[in-house]
């Protein structure tokens, strides 16, 4: 009996020491993050879920508007760069939609290197179209992540903003370095 207790032991040893090892080189199952976002309203579908070895993105509209013709989007766009900045990384984005916006208004919710939040509305010069967006980025374990609520008219921004607002504030990124321990709410979550 004691012969065996030891043979059990020193498989349990050898088992724990491969797994370090494996988990030390990066060769077991590759870590992932998911974002967790509780919709304030409505019933939301994907429409659009790219991934790449160096960012993902992932876009939802209302289930009852068609993927061509949509009023308002939630977008989260996640960059495997654990170099980048949240605070410089929202500047950037904002930026490149002021190019196209004429008397774009912005108000700044947040300022800090691992996450930052704002919104801002504008006119697209060459569209014409009125556009409102709530973006927070947000440094996370495996690079940094941009979510964007957008929406295409200026009443109904004024009308749902303090849901929105709530809402991105409150995405939650969840890690899990192993890919057993997972989120399997595909609706609610995307992984990056």
């Amino acid at each position: 009996m004691k012969y065996q207790i030891q043979k059990l032991y020193k498989y349990v040893f050898i088992f724990l020491f491969i797994l370090l090892y494996l988990v030390l080189t990066g060769k077991t199952a590759s870590s992932y993050e998911t974002c967790i976002i509780t919709f304030p309203y409505g019933t939301w579908k994907s429409i659009l879920y790219k991934k790449t070895n160096k960012e993902s993105l992932v876009q939802f509209i209302l289930d009852k508007e068609s993927k061509n013709n949509y009023t308002e989007t939630v977008i989260f766009h996640g960059y495997k760069n654990k170099s980048l900045d949240a605070n410089n990384l929202l500047i950037f984005l904002f930026n490149r939609v002021k190019k196209y916006n004429d008397n774009i208004k912005y108000v700044t919710l947040k300022v800090a290197n691992d996450d930052s939040m704002m919104y801002w509305c504008g006119k697209n010069k060459i569209t014409n179209i009125e556009q409102c967006e709530i973006v927070r980025t947000s440094k996370s374990y495996e690079g940094i992540i941009s979510m964007h609520y957008i929406v295409y008219n200026y009443n109904r921004f004024n009308n749902v903003y303090k849901y929105w607002i709530d809402t991105i504030k409150n995405v939650k990124i969840y890690y899990s370095y192993f890919r057993w321990d997972r989120m399997m709410n595909k609706a609610t979550t995307f992984e990056l």
